[in-house]
């Protein structure tokens, strides 16, 4: 549908205005440089898109692999399998070469049971291309429970049977609280400003990542990116 298409894009490519410009940009570059170094070597891939939404990632992704197949809670187009209730999927075991989830896990209520369907629906050497956010507004769809220090998502991910091999933080603590500070005046500001804050914000937003401000990412980040292999 034209619709979804859209929301797509915007996910994936943001337009210079949007209050989350930076973020999603930063996010996409990640993911595609992460995912490439992973499967680039490797052919017949089949990924399994594990909270989906509208698949934004799919044509980014589509060079390196077979098969993208879409798991969400919620019915729409772009899903090729909608989940249980409880958020398990009907996929057998061993299904996927790699599994992706970006920015599902601070949304499931119990992340103990994701990440051990996660491992479920994987091959023995299949991958886990994790994000999930270390700092960030509060932002239900259709709930938001956590949030993670890096020692508190390490210690998860390990104890659901998986061995972590790569950690990254995506937007520093600096460039974390400017977009703090965007999300919480912009609602103050009359709607038509909204676009020029934003696209002067995401600026300021930028410059703040820069490695000049410093910050430890690995250890506080707005976005933990951590990639994953199943304990054999």
């Amino acid at each position: 549908m034209e619709l979804s298409s859209e929301t797509n894009n915007l996910v994936a490519h943001p337009p210079l205005w949007s209050n989350l410009y930076y973020h999603r940009k930063r996010l996409r570059e990640e993911i595609e440089e992460v995912v490439e170094k992973y499967l680039k070597p490797r052919c017949d891939v089949t990924l399994v898109d594990y909270g989906c939404g509208t698949k934004p990632y799919e044509n980014t992704l589509e060079p390196f692999l077979s098969e993208y197949i879409g798991l969400d809670i919620v019915d729409r187009p772009e899903v090729d399998q909608v989940l249980s209730d409880d958020g398990t999927s009907a996929l057998a075991d061993g299904t996927a070469d790699a599994v992706l989830s970006s920015m599902v896990l601070e949304h499931v209520p119990d992340p103990e049971l994701y990440l051990q369907e996660c491992k479920r629906i994987m091959k023995p050497d299949g991958v886990l291309f994790l994000l999930t956010h270390g700092h960030m507004i509060y932002h239900p769809t259709p709930g938001d429970y956590w949030r993670w220090t890096s020692s508190g998502l390490e210690k998860k991910v390990n104890e659901n049977g998986f061995l972590i091999r790569e950690k990254r933080g995506i937007m520093n603590v600096p460039s974390t609280a400017a977009q703090f500070l965007l999300d919480s005046l912009r609602p103050l500001a009359p709607k038509f400003m909204h676009g020029a804050i934003n696209l002067i914000m995401q600026g300021v937003i930028g410059l703040m990542d820069s490695n000049m401000f410093g910050s430890n990412r690995e250890k506080d980040s707005c976005v933990f990116f951590i990639v994953a292999k199943c304990k054999r």
